[in-house]
């Protein structure tokens, strides 16, 4: 490195091989939740203040809320889809109660549930942006697999769930 020219921290963060620091930040506590989740969530109390949009495309698909992070032109995502409502077991409205699954995606690539606590980034993709998809997973209010309805329903109904989503 030149004399005089100081390292800059962003590039250590933007370019680092895995997540691993992302999710040191994350707690015994709630790395215990995320493992026994199911990727099934409820939808927050108020989706608006939380930072999500609602989204309803029309048409043959779900509803769904949005988080967006973005970074330069790169992007990270927390995505609540297909909302069904707690009373109606019918598609939610904008701000209905309702429960989701939720998915994360680093750019254009979905991280699969299992994999949520630990995943490689690959090129182009940002560390600060996979940690705050993660920071915002932590928010939300995980359900258990033991005791999601959806779930539970699926291990004991005979041929699981017939659901489309």
């Amino acid at each position: 490195m030149a004399e005089g020219r100081k390292p800059t921290m962003m590039s250590c963060m933007l370019f680092h091989p895995s997540t691993a620091t992302a999710v040191r930040r994350v707690t015994p506590h709630d790395a215990r939740r995320i493992s026994r989740a199911c990727s099934h969530v409820t939808i927050p109390a108020e989706p608006a203040a939380a930072g999500y949009r609602y989204i309803d495309l029309g048409g043959e698909r779900p509803p769904f809320y949005i988080r967006r992070f973005g970074f330069g032109d790169r992007s990270a995502a927390v995505v609540l889809a297909a909302p069904i409502e707690w009373s109606s077991g019918d598609d939610a409205e904008r701000g209905a109660p309702a429960l989701a699954r939720c998915e994360v995606t680093i750019g254009a690539r979905r991280v699969p549930w299992d994999d949520l606590l630990w995943f490689d980034l690959r090129d182009g993709e940002s560390l600060l942006l996979a940690q705050r998809a993660v920071d915002a997973v932590v928010e939300l209010d995980l359900l258990a697999r033991e005791t999601c309805p959806f779930c539970c329903a699926a291990a004991t109904w005979p041929g699981g769930l017939r659901a489309t989503r």
